[in-house]
């Protein structure tokens, strides 16, 4: 049985929210912009993340992110 929580508005406005990306060479590269954009395209601003953390390749696209870089353009 799952364990369901429930926050309140102001606890989840007051939320950290981290992005973690791995590595994976271009390979990597190639298949974390195809899942960003997905993610952008429901509706998920990448801004909103108070951090964004990266391996490798990983770390390549979370300087481009938060250097406001827009996934379209990696």
């Amino acid at each position: 049985m799952g364990m369901h929580v429930k926050h309140t508005k102001a606890e989840l406005q007051q939320a950290n929210y981290t992005l973690v990306l791995g590595g994976g060479g271009v390979t990597g590269i190639a298949w974390m912009t195809g899942v960003l954009r997905g993610l952008e395209e429901k509706g998920l601003n990448l801004e909103q993340f108070d951090k964004l953390i990266g391996t490798s390749a990983g770390a390549t696209l979370a300087a481009q992110i938060t250097s406001g870089v827009k996934v379209e353009d990696f």
